[in-house]
């Protein structure tokens, strides 16, 4: 299950990436007269910003509606609930004749069905061409409707709330179905030790899978959760086709037509070589790529590939060594003839430290690309960025897929010319030639929250997009839309 949930790997505090720029299109001026601006711009805004209004509401009403019931969790409980009617509505059917030989099995099955079928949708909720399926459809609503409905349709990028509902579903489905085979086997209606076993096994897994997915976990161990996610998910496969062929075998005699006839008759061996198939697609995809490496600084690293018409704010999944981890970056087009884009990789990690004392000569790409967050700027306009380090690639992405877009950037980082190249700050100027980049060694770490909304009054903007940790990310988003203001940034399942 791991080969579609890469896709939005949050190993990294953002999606770093990059663009290539040619050193002729840097904006005039120097590199000290780029500094001077610097600290011009982010002590403007430290003697003059604008104070937050009011919240809307109070703040544990605050906390309830923008934290604890965000657009995630909300799909997720959707999800969750539909599962739930499903369930109530089977039970009730059925009148929980478990001793009625026929009304016993037909529940079994039925469990299984519910439980393969929310693990196919988990897995295809997390397929590339689905989910750019649905970022062409919800950004696709033209600026001139209304706000509100613009809002709504750029939470799209709130999908992982399908995955995790159903993962979580098919759990409780296989939970409930591992029980009654068990009571059918103690029971004697069945005599089959083996579908006992691997239906145990399978539930362990599922747990297992699930208590590793839990946020606070993945966090402190996420190194543990790819292994699990990635290692556990293709022995849970490979089981749950053990069970559907050894389920098809006959539990009882009354009830078997053959084998042949039982397995095509069975939803769930449908439901399982779907889910397998999705599984191994983007494998299949799998490509090695020679690519040139441009060290930036001893903190960043520019990866350069040839070839390749990405589409807007498209997220690729590098690895160079794809069996053992993986992880997404945001892909920024090349400017110019050359067809190609770049990632810029930050260090923020065991993996990405190796990658920039070792420039790599060749990297591999799995699946295809991905539509990312930043995607649903081209809702709103103006609409105002606020990036922290390399969370200016997927910002990038967008300004250079849609330069007659009007945008606001606000860049943070430590000396961005220093650590990210002159190319980079000139690519930012060029999208906006009044953007705010603050150099945290000069000026220190500035409050994001008022400069993000003074520039969003400035511009009369209709959004702001943030790209930064997730904590600082968190807090702007929260800040915004709790004030009313319509503020989007990655989540840690998006």
């Amino acid at each position: 299950m791991k080969a579609t949930h890469d896709q939005d790997d949050r190993s990294e505090p953002v999606r770093p990436t990059d663009e290539s720029f040619s050193a002729d299109e840097e904006a005039a001026g120097d590199a000290a007269r780029q500094e001077t601006s610097w600290r011009t711009t982010a002590g403007s805004f430290d003697e003059d910003h604008d104070e937050l209004p009011a919240r809307l509401n109070s703040g544990v009403f605050s906390w309830i509606r923008w934290k604890f019931f965000s657009t995630y969790r909300r799909i997720f409980t959707v999800v969750f609930l539909l599962n739930v009617a499903v369930g109530t509505w089977e039970m009730v059917s059925t009148g929980f004749k478990l001793n009625d030989l026929g009304m016993g099995f037909e529940m079994t099955d039925d469990m299984a069905t519910a439980a393969s079928a929310n693990l196919f949708v988990a897995i295809l909720s997390r397929n590339e061409h689905v989910i750019n399926a649905l970022f062409a459809i919800f950004t696709s609503v033209p600026t001139s409707k209304s706000l509100w409905i613009r809002r709504i349709c750029a939470m799209i990028y709130s999908y992982g709330g399908i995955h995790s509902g159903c993962g979580v579903a098919a759990t409780l489905w296989f939970g409930m179905y591992t029980s009654l085979i068990l009571y059918e086997y103690f029971q004697g209606y069945q005599r089959s030790p083996a579908l006992s076993v691997l239906a145990c096994v399978v539930l362990g897994l599922l747990v297992l899978i699930l208590a590793a997915a839990h946020p606070r976990i993945r966090s402190a161990f996420h190194d543990h959760f790819e292994w699990t996610h990635r290692f556990g998910g293709w022995t849970l496969l490979a089981i749950l086709w053990a069970l559907v062929l050894v389920g098809a075998l006959p539990r009882n005699r009354k009830r078997h037509a053959g084998f042949v006839i039982d397995l095509a008759r069975t939803p769930s061996f449908y439901f399982v070589l779907l889910t397998t198939i999705l599984v191994a697609y983007p494998w299949m995809r799998l490509k090695r790529h020679d690519i040139e490496s441009e060290p930036l600084s001893d903190k960043a690293i520019r990866l350069n590939f040839k070839g390749g018409d990405l589409g807007l704010c498209s997220c690729v999944r590098l690895s160079d060594s794809p069996v053992k981890e993986t992880h997404s970056f945001a892909a920024i087009p090349r400017t110019g003839r050359e067809l190609g884009f770049s990632c810029i990789v930050s260090n923020a990690g065991d993996w990405t430290r190796r990658l920039i004392n070792s420039p790599p000569r060749h990297m591999w790409t799995r699946g295809g690309p991905v539509n990312g967050m930043a995607k649903v700027a081209r809702l709103f306009r103006p609409v105002v960025f606020v990036a922290t380090g390399a969370g200016i690639g997927p910002v990038l992405s967008f300004v250079v897929g849609k330069p007659d877009h009007p945008v606001r950037i606000i860049w943070s980082t430590r000396n961005p010319e220093k650590t990210f190249g002159n190319e980079i700050s000139s690519a930012v100027r060029q999208a906006d030639p009044n953007a705010v980049i603050i150099d945290t060694d000069v000026s220190g770490r500035q409050n994001l929250v008022n400069q993000g909304y003074k520039l969003f009054k400035e511009a009369q903007a209709e959004a702001i997009c943030v790209v930064s940790n997730p904590r600082l990310t968190n807090e702007v988003v929260f800040e915004m839309e709790s004030r009313g203001i319509p503020a989007f940034g990655p989540i840690w399942d998006s």
